[in-house]
């Protein structure tokens, strides 16, 4: 295993183990008084200088809120917010080098075996229609898994990474605690674009109740824009392939192959990139989302 992905293993450990319990609010308010803090040290080498960046802690802060399906699914009942020192930059910029250094590494993608699935996937989304350039750059992430047994809660996670234009391509295993959680609000997928600041992104997730939905925050208010049923699901565990397209203005979800999301909206253009899942159930572990085979292509416009 290279040290790039021991560094984000240990991340991610330990953000999971520095992640106190959350409290619940009862309105469909978010309580930014009831932050879960997320802290992680990174320490890498920059090859581009050869100079040693120093430890650098991040914070970074999300909330939650529950509420009932109609509150869901209308208005907000769970947000993250983040709090971006001067720390959580440095940091965060330090993971961001150190895995473009290392995709760098590997990254003519048609010479590497590994990649090469990623660029047939590329023409055959540019001849669907569905992206309109293939210059970028290609990355290989760790495998993740996340879970959270807290209802209605939105959990995420850190990939230390900020693309604007992307296509990502990801297996999602899913696994529930109960075999009768709320299906609507157990999902698993990712926010990008997200701007910490004013607590802005955009929410792409398949629930295991069928439905892909592609939804914008906005100041913690969430808003929407598209939802659609792809298929009955397997309950209470499963799998599945997604694709997330983000290129300029459009934002295409594809699942097993099908394209079941494609929506304009001219809101954000650049941010982080975070795993994200919601649990549907306080049963034992909750929801649990595993994203293996993780395939990243930066795309250059």
């Amino acid at each position: 295993m290279s040290t790039q992905k021991l560094l984000i293993l240990t991340i991610l450990f330990s953000l999971a183990a520095c992640t106190p319990a959350a409290t619940a609010t009862p309105t469909a308010t978010l309580d930014l008084s009831t932050p879960m803090a997320q802290t992680a040290q990174a320490q890498t080498q920059l090859a581009a200088d050869a100079q040693a960046t120093s430890d650098a802690q991040a914070t970074i802060d999300s909330a939650n809120a529950t509420g009932t399906a109609e509150v869901i699914n209308g208005t907000a009942t769970a947000l993250m917010a983040q709090t971006e020192t001067k720390a959580t930059s440095q940091t965060r910029n330090t993971q961001t080098a150190a895995t473009k250094q290392a995709g760098t590494q590997q990254a003519i993608a048609s010479q590497t075996a590994q990649a090469q699935p990623m660029l047939d996937l590329l023409v055959s989304l540019q001849s669907e229609g569905y992206l309109v350039e293939t210059a970028g750059q290609y990355f290989r992430l760790a495998d993740h898994s996340q879970e959270q047994a807290k209802l209605n809660y939105l959990d995420v996670s850190p990939t230390f990474l900020a693309p604007s234009n992307f296509v990502i391509r990801v297996d999602i295993g899913y696994e529930s605690a109960s075999t009768t959680a709320d299906w609507w609000n157990s999902s698993c997928g990712f926010l990008f674009r997200v701007n910490a600041a004013d607590n802005d992104f955009y929410q792409a997730v398949l629930s295991l109740d069928g439905n892909v939905e592609f939804r914008r925050w906005n100041n913690g208010q969430g808003n929407t824009l598209q939802t659609k049923f792809f298929a009955k699901m397997a309950t209470p565990n499963g799998s599945f392939e997604l694709v997330l397209v983000v290129e300029d203005t459009w934002t295409t979800i594809l699942i097993d192959g099908v394209m079941v999301v494609r929506w304009e909206d001219r809101s954000y253009s650049e941010g982080l990139l975070f795993y994200t899942l919601t649990s549907g159930t306080n049963k034992d572990f909750g929801t649990r989302c595993s994203f293996t085979n993780t395939d990243l292509w930066e795309l250059e416009n």
